[in-house]
């Protein structure tokens, strides 16, 4: 694969990350949690968190924008958390809805019989989860900013006309994913330890990412082109 073809995939996943939860509380507001049929089983089973997979993403975006030899096959294992967390869901989807509901003929035990015992428990770990995902984004966003700061020094060494080659833009991205961390960080810490939040006081993270999305939109064109 071209390095620029893997750019252009990779901002392609980092698209849908940030999609993936704004998609989520909007399908919850128009009621599919609550409509008690196909639609609130396929609200417990989709991997709607991208947390485990956003900072690795991003940082290998980084690496195939600024390296020619940058191959993913060598770094695949920066993804595997978020491989695993996809995989616990299609195997939670698997057991309760293909093998419980459909082989068996068990009803689903959870929310009016739209969820099964395998989601249910994906619910016990999904702080630690988030927590470890939480984690994970600010990690790698401090090795991307690291890695960007040493790629300037870089160009400035050798380059005469850096403009082009900078990449402005994917920084001030990282810094409005970092801010947008913050954000959710400050929302599970009064949920937690302050007072549980309702299902509208999440707006703000949300808003957060939304706005981060509009921010990653006009990269398409601009970055990995």
């Amino acid at each position: 694969m071209r390095t620029g073809a893997l750019a252009d995939g990779l901002l392609g996943v980092l698209l849908l990350l940030n999609v993936l939860p704004v998609a989520q509380w909007m399908l919850g507001f128009a009621g599919w949690y609550d409509s008690h049929d196909g639609y609130s089983t396929l609200m417990f089973y989709v991997p709607w968190r991208p947390w485990l997979a956003w900072g690795p993403v991003f940082y290998l975006y980084f690496r195939s924008l600024t390296n020619q030899e940058f191959a993913l096959r060598r770094h695949w294992w920066h993804l595997l958390p978020w491989l695993m967390y996809v995989g616990a869901h299609a195997a939670a989807a698997v057991y309760d809805v293909g093998w419980q509901h459909g082989v068996r003929g068990q009803a689903l035990p959870y929310h009016f019989g739209t969820k099964g015992a395998a989601a249910a428990l994906l619910d016990e770990v999904s702080l630690l989860n988030e927590t470890i995902g939480y984690a994970s984004m600010l990690g790698y966003g401090v090795a991307t900013l690291r890695r960007y700061q040493h790629y300037r020094h870089y160009l400035d060494d050798n380059f005469s006309d850096t403009t082009r080659l900078r990449f402005r833009g994917l920084r001030d991205l990282l810094l409005a994913a970092l801010l947008a961390l913050v954000v959710w960080l400050g929302l599970v810490v009064l949920d937690v330890f302050v007072d549980p939040l309702g299902y509208g006081d999440s707006w703000y993270a949300y808003l957060a990412n939304g706005l981060l999305l509009a921010n990653l939109l006009p990269q398409c064109g601009g970055l990995a082109g």
